[in-house]
């Protein structure tokens, strides 16, 4: 029974969110440019367990936005570094007008904890007991090529 309610609740949010926003064109004639910035790593070895489903999860979310006419960055594993990204929200932020809509997709690791810098492995301070955790924040992990490029 619970998990009903989980699921109930789950749909009825989803339902409120995709009918709230304006991700879909419509004939109003004031929307501008659509983009669509789309990450998805599952390579992290070496350094970090490797993750199964999250590329797929990627090329799922372009193939939404691109039927929905977004105009589609998409980078995927070792393409998708700090740099690639910093970049390409540069190159956005350049063209982008006040009615523009970007959506940001990342599908790879992340986490709540305080790091050096964010593609960092070392926490700060380093692990004793417990980690210092970001206040009202979080953190994405793209491929680490860079971990020690910031």
């Amino acid at each position: 029974m619970k998990r009903l309610f989980v699921i109930f609740i789950l749909f009825v949010i989803s339902f409120v969110f995709f009918t709230s926003c304006d991700l879909f064109h419509t004939n109003n004639t004031t929307r501008g440019n659509s983009y669509a910035l789309i990450y998805g790593v599952a390579d992290y070895s070496p350094t970090i367990s490797n993750l199964t489903y999250t590329v797929n999860d990627a090329t799922d979310m372009k193939k939404f936005f691109t039927q929905q006419d977004f105009q589609i960055i998409e980078r995927y594993n070792s393409d998708a570094t700090k740099s690639a990204m910093l970049a390409d929200f540069s190159n956005i932020r350049e063209k982008a007008k006040d009615d523009d809509i970007t959506v940001f997709f990342f599908a790879g690791h992340g986490d709540g904890y305080l790091r050096i810098y964010p593609t960092h492995i070392t926490l700060d301070p380093p692990l004793i007991d417990e980690p210092l955790k970001y206040t009202g924040q979080a953190s994405l992990i793209p491929y680490l090529s860079e971990i020690d490029s910031s």
